[in-house]
């Protein structure tokens, strides 16, 4: 029995309460998605939306067992947005040209209602040019035959679904449309997007084109939930991925009663995927943004360029594993000779770096954040501290790169059901004004040991911003009524929106957790644990250890300060610091145990030291926490650590580092509550 067979066809149900963790995290990435592209150069946003497009274009087709020229695509594309087109390969096909129309159309102008009319002129767009021998409707709702889903033998078929007959289809699709042109007021319009796609799926109204027709309806509907026409991500690419998991559920539900709540579920879960693809391409083209602003004036050949941008925009696809002679060869059209030249002075001006390995298997990687002159800070004079003239001169190169409001006060704002947020105090920059917010365990209780966890103390570390939200959203109802916890999740957001290690003032906030702080990011998160210091059993301080912190950071330091600068090497993995001054082995290890299940530890260098600190055990090195003014040292807690994620390695992705951050904060609170320990001092 079909799902459309059942009498009460189509009341659809669901289980909303199952779906919501779900629906919050898509919510938290679409606000990140919109936070990054906000502040991002105009450019970027067009650069990001014709990517997604042409994602877009290719892997719709591509589910359908179609596959469409990519030059053709991108092309098309760039004609239809109006970009420049110079020196892309392929021409637009009658083919491209009217799918990607198509494309724009259903989310150009959402605001549009949904027509059978309209949706007859999508599916003609789809076969602009009709074979000879062709019996598909065209432009019209499919004909009298039955209308089932195959495979197999064409002697034998497997037959996995079967739509509704032809008689009655247009009283049911005419539902369908004013069922998605005036939906029920209490329905969550992501929701409405899925129940979209199965619905119109279901019906099959056209002999052939139904899948791609549905899943620009579906882009509709999710253009009309964010109410924003402009796309920065692609459901269909998230789609392809999971191919036999589309078919598959599609499949099972139809099959199935009218509770489409594991649908629903499966569809959520893959456009979250969609949106975490999404932001890593939005990283991509402002990582070329940044690189090329780093390089403008770095005299290099036309060929030189050209493979430079083909690395760029290919970055983790065709060039995972770096380039190499042969294929620079290749690309640049030389002889083997100038490659090998090309590729050394790529290397000596620092837009490239060698990767492991030697001799004629040499290949070479992006050198991001790296420049061909380190030893020189662009800003003062090498060997002086920096003034008011310098540091003035350094804030005005400061750019808004993304969105505290939409990326992290959003996702403190939908917390607040479930826990208590308190605003304890504000950052004021010239005329912008930061909230400072923290949130806390609802069932505070006096007999119960407090525990601190921090992050954001460098803005620019990402996973400690998000690794502590995740945690609360994940796991705070876990641990409240076993420990007070209390989280901070950006103490620094100015430098957050700015990717900064700094603040406003080039003052470091984690080097200024000491009395009469010169940061008042500092000495407002100190302000508020006071009236709890003493009662603190655990401080974990999230950070992040990255390639920015050699390449630019120290340097600007060493600038700033008057000091030489002396490279250092950045390790590739997760480790610890421990407070030097009461260290904790047992903690350390336990927190480190954990993390490796999720992301890699960094090994010691040559010298047995991580960025120049010996390693007292695995992934483990000590400062003197307070005596330096450090975060971690700010309370008398008994166990006191700092994490550092490393976001650059290549073995690891963006959720591997928020989920490092997460395991590592409930690793050292199970090792903390499994340990005999006083009663907290009132």
């Amino acid at each position: 029995m079909y799902i459309w067979q059942h009498n009460d066809w189509p009341h659809f149900r669901w289980d909303e309460t199952s779906l919501k963790p779900r629906l919050d995290e898509i919510r938290w990435l679409q606000g990140r998605l919109l936070g990054r592209t906000e502040v991002a150069p105009a450019q970027t946003d067009s650069a990001v939306e014709m990517d997604a497009l042409i994602q877009n274009a290719i892997r719709t087709s591509e589910i359908e067992g179609e596959h469409l020229d990519v030059g053709s695509v991108r092309s098309s594309v760039a004609r239809q947005l109006g970009l420049e087109q110079a020196g892309m390969a392929g021409r637009p096909t009658p083919e491209t040209d009217s799918l990607v129309a198509l494309l724009l159309e259903a989310t150009h102008q959402p605001e549009q209602p949904l027509s059978c009319e309209q949706l007859c002129r999508w599916q003609a767009q789809l076969f602009p040019v009709q074979g000879m021998f062709s019996r598909i409707v065209m432009g019209g709702l499919r004909g009298e035959h039955p209308m089932q889903v195959i495979s197999g033998r064409m002697d034998n078929p497997t037959v996995h679904f079967e739509a509704p007959p032809r008689q009655g289809l247009e009283q049911q699709l005419n539902a369908f449309i004013d069922w998605f042109n005036h939906p029920p007021a209490q329905l969550d319009a992501i929701l409405r997007a899925g129940i979209a796609h199965l619905w119109l799926i279901t019906l099959h109204p056209f002999d052939d084109g139904n899948g791609r027709v549905t899943r620009a309806v579906t882009d509709r509907a999710l253009a009309q939930a964010e109410a924003r026409s402009v796309r920065f991500y692609s459901l269909s690419a998230a789609i392809m991925a999971r191919r036999n998991g589309y078919y598959d559920h599609l499949e099972q539900t139809q099959k199935g009663n009218l509770d489409i709540t594991i649908w629903l579920a499966w569809f959520l879960d893959t456009l979250q995927e969609a949106l975490q693809q999404a932001l890593a391409r939005v990283d991509r083209v402002l990582e070329k943004t940044r690189f090329w602003q780093r390089h403008a004036k770095t005299p290099l050949s036309e060929r030189q360029i050209k493979v430079l941008n083909r690395l760029l925009d290919n970055a983790g696809e065709e060039f995972e594993s770096g380039i190499n002679t042969r294929k620079y060869q290749a690309l640049a059209k030389v002889s083997k000779a100038t490659a090998t030249r090309d590729l050394a002075d790529l290397v000596e001006k620092g837009c490239l770096h060698s990767l492991p390995g030697g001799g004629r298997s040499t290949r070479y990687g992006l050198a991001y954040g790296k420049s061909n002159n380190m030893n020189t800070y662009p800003i003062g004079t090498p060997g002086t501290p920096w003034g008011e003239a310098e540091r003035a001169q350094w804030l005005a190169l400061q750019r808004r790169q993304r969105s505290y409001k939409n990326e992290v006060l959003a996702a403190i704002e939908r917390l607040t059901s479930r826990f208590e947020v308190q605003q304890y105090g504000e950052l004021t920059v010239g005329d912008e004004r930061f909230p400072l917010m923290a949130i806390h365990s609802r069932d505070w209780r006096e007999e119960l040991p407090v525990v601190l966890v921090t992050g954001g103390v460098h803005g620019y570390e990402t996973s400690g911003v998000h690794g502590a939200l995740q945690f609360v959203e994940q796991h705070g109802e876990h641990y409240a009524g076993r420990v007070n916890w209390l989280v901070a999740p950006c103490v620094s957001p100015w430098a957050y929106e700015r990717i900064q290690r700094w603040n406003a003032n080039a003052v470091d906030p984690n080097r200024s957790f000491t009395a009469n702080s010169p940061a008042p990011e500092s000495a407002a998160l100190m302000q508020l644990v006071a009236p709890v210091r003493e009662r603190v059993l655990l401080h974990i301080d999230l950070h992040e250890t990255t390639d920015t912190d050699e390449s630019e950071f120290r340097p600007a330091l060493a600038a700033r300060d008057g000091k030489p600068f002396t490279p250092c090497g950045i390790p590739d993995g997760f480790y610890l610091v421990d407070d030097s001054e009461n260290p904790q082995p047992a903690f350390q290890q336990a927190v480190i145990a954990a993390v490796e299940k999720v992301t890699h530890i960094a090994p010691a260098d040559d010298q047995g030291e991580i960025i120049g600190s010996p390693v007292v055990a695995n992934g483990v090195i000590e400062y003197p926490l307070t005596a330096l003014g450090l975060c971690a040292g700010m309370t008398p807690a008994r166990y006191k650590t700092t994490t550092e994620v490393y976001p650059n390695s290549p073995r690891a992705t963006a959720e591997q580092c928020n989920a490092a951050q997460v395991a590592a904060v409930c690793a050292a609170i199970d090792y903390a509550l499994a340990q005999p320990h006083p009663q907290p001092r009132k």
